[in-house]
């Protein structure tokens, strides 16, 4: 989910090292995990965990299906895009905190750990944060204006901004395969750290 601005944060657990673990998903690696405490490299590996359950989930399939040929090789990242809107839009469904809630505590959270952030993504959450792109997602022309400021940063062309005539012609599937894939996620997450809190105690 490299491109989840808000699902990934979502499914975190509320912990704050899960979430900067979540972002580190196409950076962290073997020579550099050293530099990240535990936790965060355990929020890198929930976030691995659920990105594999994601891209393998029969609705995330479906979703891919209606993209046009040409954009399903970039499917994982502009799929996890659509359902942050969906997620954004019905999210007094999802969670008992109220969004300004959650907002302000994650840019407190990112605040306290920014010293573990890549300079790239210190510049992505500070465009984030300033031009209010979680007000953004709360609409269609909002959502495709964070679509092409992303493309800015990755090196498929015009892929994830043209992308959102799939969202506009096959809103009503896109959206049923997002609430079927969350519960799913959910599980996935809540799975991962039980199984952590199991192997610590054994």
């Amino acid at each position: 989910m490299n491109t989840s601005i808000l699902l990934k944060f979502y499914l975190s657990n509320n912990s704050p090292e899960f979430q900067i673990g979540s972002i580190l998903e196409d950076y962290m690696n073997y020579t550099n995990k050293d530099l990240y405490p535990d936790e965060i490299i355990e929020g890198y590996n929930h976030q691995c965990s659920i990105s594999s359950v994601f891209v393998n989930h029969p609705a995330y399939l479906k979703s891919e299906k209606l993209l046009d040929c040409k954009l399903r090789k970039n499917s994982d990242k502009i799929i996890p895009m659509f359902y942050d809107h969906f997620l954004r839009m019905n999210w007094d469904k999802f969670s008992d905190t109220p969004f300004e809630v959650f907002y302000t505590t994650l840019l407190s959270n990112f605040s306290e750990y920014q010293n573990y952030l890549p300079y790239k993504y210190k510049r992505l959450n500070d465009v984030i944060f300033r031009k209010n792109w979680y007000s953004e997602l709360q609409t269609i022309g909002g959502t495709h204006k964070i679509m092409m400021q992303q493309t800015k940063r990755f090196t498929f062309n015009a892929t994830l901004e043209h992308s959102i005539n799939s969202l506009i012609e096959h809103y009503s599937e896109h959206r049923s395969n997002f609430f079927e894939i969350l519960p799913d996620l959910k599980k996935a997450s809540h799975d991962f750290v039980l199984l952590k809190r199991d192997t610590v105690f054994i």
